[in-house]
């Protein structure tokens, strides 16, 4: 799925969640947000798990734009029998394309 610039899409979860998974993919398109490492490290949560969560996980809430500008999505997924949860952006830039940023993660 190439997609130019995932801002200008009318995103439907089916479609969100297809990107998503492409974009996780490639680890060099998934950036982790200050926040998102520290919730990471508090609540033992890696981020092998959280891309784990991006690659296979389902959309529980989202796509939605945010006032930023990009669309917001909340992700679960089971990990070693216990729920993971991710929220993420999936945004675009130029030079970089289309990426996933990690806001923040919780059991």
């Amino acid at each position: 799925m190439q997609v130019s610039n995932v801002l200008k899409l009318d995103l439907t979860k089916a479609t969100a969640e297809k990107l998503l998974r492409e974009l996780a993919l490639d680890s060099s398109k998934v950036v982790f947000s200050r926040h998102a490492n520290g919730r990471g490290n508090q609540r033992k949560i890696s981020h092998l798990q959280i891309l784990e969560c991006l690659r296979k996980g389902r959309i529980i809430e989202g796509p939605a734009k945010s006032i930023k500008g990009n669309w917001e999505l909340k992700v679960t997924y089971l990990s070693a029998g216990e729920p993971i949860n991710v929220v993420a952006a999936l945004d675009w830039q130029s030079g970089l394309g289309n990426y996933v940023i990690v806001v923040t993660t919780y059991k």
